[in-house]
């Protein structure tokens, strides 16, 4: 499976809505609350994105097709550390396209930024994601309780870390 993260940029407005917009991905995601959303918040968006040096947000492609996308933001260079983000459309989950970008993800992190520490938040229901992290050998750092409000409940969100020095030795 061919799967490349290409750089975010202002034309891609369209694939930022339909993932922002998709139900179930703000069901599974740590984004917040859902909401309808303009593709005119869509591009003020994109270009807050563009604009900050302290993130880098990316369009996963496989197979020619754009099937989500990919984020390192938060990026601190004083603590040498960032948070990832990852969001795959819904067709596209299960085949392999988050392992992918995964492994793209932290090897910019590390090997390109210089990082020591990439983290991640996962809805505590979220199955599938804290099995792929947990495949790349992330530890539970801890657990936000009741952090994230959908769909009228409450929910817990996981915290996962990984070290640069933990990352070597996969």
């Amino acid at each position: 499976m061919n799967v490349k993260l290409l750089p975010l940029n202002g034309s891609d407005h369209d694939l930022v809505h339909k993932i922002y917009t998709d139900e179930g991905i703000n069901d599974s995601a740590v984004l917040g609350y859902w909401q309808p959303i303009s593709h005119e918040n869509i591009k003020q968006r994109i270009d807050s994105w563009l604009s900050g040096d302290k993130q880098k947000h990316f369009k996963i492609v496989s197979e020619g097709n754009e099937v989500g996308l990919a984020q390192i933001y938060g990026i601190s260079l004083v603590n040498r550390k960032c948070t990832l983000g990852i969001l795959i459309s819904d067709e596209y989950q299960g085949k392999g396209i988050g392992r992918k970008t995964l492994e793209a993800l932290l090897d910019i992190s590390f090997l390109q930024l210089n990082l020591d520490k990439v983290e991640v938040s996962i809805l505590s229901y979220n199955d599938k994601s804290i099995k792929l992290f947990e495949h790349f050998h992330f530890i539970h750092e801890g657990t936000l309780r009741q952090s994230v409000f959908k769909k009228g409940q409450y929910h817990n969100v996981c915290m996962y870390g990984l070290l640069k020095e933990e990352y070597i030795t996969l």
